[in-house]
């Protein structure tokens, strides 16, 4: 603490060492339950969500389009939120960008945010499922592991059109 004197000059105090016990604080730490399996997660809410740069349902063959997934977590810091991906047909290319991750104070709660995009090119027409993105957590209210999703979602992907590839520059190639 700064000890104001007659000899303090200016921004120049004099300091003195303090010490002071804080109050007791009990805590209860209870275990991980013991037939969890899964990243730990304990919260008392999770959240999903996706965007697409456009429509998901008709995707043109070769051309790259954007998914961002959004996981949200209360009471945790961004270092405790897991991986999240997509799940894609072998037929499918995937670029992921780096994971944005925030910690946000509202109030009396922390939230924790991990947004991952990536590029999706698909490399072959046909009707394709997504698979389900899913992240267990274990609810801290009723003791109990509930999962946070996105639905599986069926895409077409379309050949390209004649407009499109006529958009596409040759690539020039000498043949000796």
């Amino acid at each position: 603490v700064v000890a104001y004197s007659r000899l303090s000059f200016g921004f120049i105090s004099r300091t003195k060492p303090i010490n002071r016990d804080p109050p007791t604080i009990d805590l209860i730490v209870l275990p991980i339950p013991d037939n969890y399996q899964d990243h730990w997660l304990p919260s008392e809410f999770v959240q999903l969500n996706e965007e697409w740069q456009k429509d998901p349902k008709r995707i043109v063959l070769g051309q790259p389009i954007t998914r961002t997934i959004t996981l949200t977590a209360a009471g945790l810091v961004e270092e405790q939120l897991p991986e999240i991906a997509g799940m894609y047909p072998p037929d499918f290319k995937t670029y992921p960008d780096q994971a944005i991750t925030a910690t946000v104070d509202k109030g009396s709660v922390l939230f924790a945010q991990k947004v991952q995009s990536e590029a999706i090119i698909p490399n072959r027409v046909g009707t394709f499922v997504l698979g389900e993105v899913v992240v267990p957590w274990f609810n801290v209210v009723t003791k109990q592991t509930e999962y946070a999703k996105l639905p599986a979602r069926s895409i077409e992907v379309l050949p390209p059109s004649n407009e499109t590839v006529s958009n596409i520059e040759p690539i020039c190639t000498n043949v000796i």
